[in-house]
């Protein structure tokens, strides 16, 4: 929210996983104008921003950094300095080696109003979540968190090693590229070589994995099981009960990495119950939905909404379009006092209550001509409204009017084709991967394509998808119920299930 006086909030995002941030800094991103987010933060939590706030990339890897750290400064004071609310969102907690006191500093020194909202930061987080205390009664009473040495191009770190090898625990953040250098300095210090070590990368996520060594060799068995930063490690007698079986290896899709294909918004809503379940989820949207102005067709339909006897709907795309155009007529749920609501399904369903009206009729079968079938006896010499995507089948128009209906076949949305790159088709191409197909528009951009998806497992969302990706030439291995993300994951479960079964 905008005012006269800006102000910066240093958001900790937590250790990886989205719902490990702070209710505090949920609250700060629900009201920021301006989102300033490092690279290692869940895209998900941007979700949490207003649609309109501005998101800006100051993701920092080794050797390529988006925008300098005195870059980052200017941008939090300039956009504070404007009136803006601005959120800076930062990995971990933002004064656990995450240069957030420059960041406060910088304001402070252009008397910007700044604000810590303090985070969980993975230096215990981490080591906690693979069952490791940083410290433990009897064992380890003292406990070190430090950096390691940067690499050619970062800043050297200088340490006390022979103070660092007296300490019980020892945590080391972004260790990774100089791991061997630094545990031969702790041997060299006098910390002996058998020395429990624990390696964590991707603490919480569901792409956790550690392994466990001693000082002597932990390098090389990191090697071996190639684990890659961001990483965190555990030096000491704790990092001996190490749980290499983390909870993610216990849900019921662990392991299993899936491809989501649709538009990124929807893509989100299957992540979230996908990664639950322990599945490792690369997002690659074959489509996007595009919102245009309301036409004047669909701004002339909802001036007039008292003829129409029944609005049906079969996406959330077209809720969204359509409330979207009714919004801007400056109207609201109560225009539809006089009309019949429908829903093709569970889903479009949902989408109609987040807007608070709870449709008249759900048919049974989720399709286009499920709903024509349910809608028979109800539209014979009714005028009905039907916004819809560009792509949309004209089956249930062609229905409709063949049961006495009058339909004002609006289109409310595009749907466009993504372009495939090299990087995208290394991802549909993956071996062992599913590929998850979320309407029929994903399926044959899939199919034009030309990709191999020999080697991968293709889902549908739900038999219209499946239909229309096997008359495009897929072959589709799992079909759900409904697109519900339940109902996918749960199809997708009872598919492994079986397919271990008949290994």
């Amino acid at each position: 929210m905008t005012s006269s006086r800006g102000i910066v909030y240093l958001v900790g995002a937590g250790p990886g996983a989205p719902d490990l941030i702070t209710l505090r800094g949920s609250a700060a991103l629900r009201r920021a104008d301006v989102v300033v987010y490092d690279r290692l933060v869940d895209a998900r939590l941007l979700d949490l921003a207003p649609a309109q706030a501005e998101r800006i990339d100051a993701g920092k890897a080794p050797g390529a950094h988006t925008l300098t750290q005195d870059d980052i400064n200017a941008c939090l004071v300039a956009r504070a300095q404007s009136g803006k609310t601005v959120v800076r969102l930062k990995g971990g907690d933002p004064f656990v080696f995450g240069r957030g006191s420059e960041e406060l500093a910088a304001c402070r020194a252009a008397g910007v109003a700044c604000i810590v909202v303090p985070g969980v930061t993975s230096a215990v987080a981490g080591p906690g979540a693979a069952g490791i205390p940083v410290t433990n009664r009897g064992v380890a009473r003292s406990v070190g968190i430090i950096t390691a040495e940067g690499g050619a191009d970062q800043e050297a770190v200088a340490h006390d090693y022979a103070a660092l090898a007296r300490l019980d625990t020892l945590v080391v953040l972004m260790g990774r590229s100089a791991l061997a250098a630094w545990t031969r300095r702790l041997i060299e210090a006098g910390k002996d070589r058998n020395t429990p070590v624990a390696c964590i990368a991707s603490a919480t996520t569901s792409r956790q994995r550690a392994v466990v060594g001693s000082l002597g060799d932990i390098a090389a068995v990191a090697e071996k099981a190639d684990i890659t930063a961001p990483m965190v490690t555990v030096v000491g007698e704790v990092a001996r009960g190490a749980d290499l079986e983390t909870v993610h290896h216990l849900l019921p899709l662990a392991g299993r990495r899936v491809v989501l294909t649709a538009a990124t918004d929807t893509s989100r809503r299957f992540a979230d119950v996908l990664i639950e379940r322990g599945a490792l989820v690369t997002t690659c949207p074959l489509i996007r939905i595009v919102y245009p102005p309301a036409s004047p067709q669909l701004r002339a339909a909802v001036q007039r909404l008292t003829r129409y006897a029944w609005v049906v709907f079969t996406s959330r795309h077209g809720v969204q379009a359509f409330f979207s155009a009714l919004r801007a007529a400056h109207l609201d749920a109560r225009a539809l006092a006089r009309c019949r609501v429908a829903a093709v399904g569970d889903a479009t369903a949902h989408a109609l209550r987040h807007w608070g009206v709870w449709p008249e009729l759900v048919p049974a079968v989720h399709t286009a001509e499920g709903l024509a079938d349910a809608l028979s006896g109800w539209v014979n010499q009714e005028r009905v409204l039907y916004p819809r995507s560009s792509l949309a089948r004209d089956t249930l128009v062609r229905l409709l009017r063949d049961a006495g209906a009058e339909v004002d076949d609006i289109v409310a949305y595009r749907t466009e084709a993504t372009a495939i790159d090299s990087r995208m088709g290394a991802i549909l191409a993956e071996p062992r991967a599913t590929v998850l197909l979320a309407s029929p528009s994903a399926a044959r951009v899939l199919a034009r394509s030309h990709q191999s998806t020999d080697a991968t497992t293709i889902a549908a969302i739900g038999p219209v998808t499946a239909d229309a990706a096997r008359q495009a030439g897929l072959r589709v291995d799992v079909v759900a119920p409904s697109p519900l993300p339940r109902h996918v994951a749960d199809a997708l479960e009872d598919y492994w299930a079986r397919a271990e079964v008949t290994l």
